[in-house]
């Protein structure tokens, strides 16, 4: 009995720098072509179950991906002493996916041939004037349809990033967009806490209804109105 080839790992650093290669991509080079053939009843389910059930079952998948990307492109940048400018760029196209439904749709959609989606992607990375490193990591993700990745990635990159500075990232996601003023009071407590310099990432949940959520690393503070709604209705659950 034979047993099934082991896939090769993909060769991220040197697609990232741009590079051709001549090793063969673990992809089948007419895959690009294949989804827009496959039949009508599949292609059905795929929008049907987009953004629920697969979008859940894809996020144990993102956060190893993310790490390897994350990883090549922030040694990339080590090298090509720009750290900071990939960061900041990373910053912007996050902003620019959360700014429009239309891109969200594009980069979920399983139907979009791959090409296109390349081709989106590199027009938005022009758009926005980013650095070749990051323009590379968009079209890479897109090519592979990893792009469900790249939140993931982001994030872990800025981690890196913190770490390498000798900070530590927190991730903040409040009801409501949180001022200057209490961001830096956040700040402050955070740091005294852990004891070293923090850096805030503000995110916007309105379904917490009120509060925040603050995740340090593995650890996480929930304080959202939300959770403590969830905790009454458990609690009244005994009472009856």
């Amino acid at each position: 009995m034979r047993r099934a080839a082991k896939r090769r790992p993909e060769a991220v650093p040197g697609r990232l720098r741009g590079e051709s290669s001549c090793v063969k991509s673990p992809l089948p080079l007419r895959e690009g072509t294949h989804t827009a053939r496959r039949p009508l009843r599949a292609r059905i389910v795929d929008r049907l179950f987009w953004g629920s059930e697969v979008l859940a079952a894809i996020k144990g998948t993102a956060s190893g991906l993310a790490k390897r990307y994350a990883t090549a492109l922030f040694e990339l940048a080590r090298e090509s002493e720009a750290l900071d400018r990939v960061a900041e760029d990373l910053a912007t196209v996050r902003e620019a996916l959360v700014s429009s439904p239309e891109l969200q749709r594009l980069t979920r959609s399983p139907v979009v041939p791959r090409q296109e989606l390349e081709g989106a992607l590199l027009a938005l990375a022009e758009r926005l004037g980013v650095h070749r490193l990051v323009r590379n990591l968009l079209g890479l993700l897109a090519q592979r349809r990893r792009l469900f990745a790249l939140p993931h990635i982001i994030t872990a990159y800025g981690e890196m990033l913190a770490a390498h500075r000798g900070e530590v990232t927190a991730e903040v996601t409040a009801a409501m967009p949180l001022d200057d003023k209490q961001l830096a009071r956040l700040r402050k407590a955070l740091e005294k806490q852990a004891g070293r310099t923090v850096k805030l990432v503000a995110k916007v949940d309105p379904d917490l209804i009120g509060g925040l959520v603050v995740r340090i690393g593995s650890r996480m503070i929930d304080a959202s109105l939300k959770t403590k709604l969830q905790h009454l209705e458990l609690s009244m659950k005994g009472v009856r």
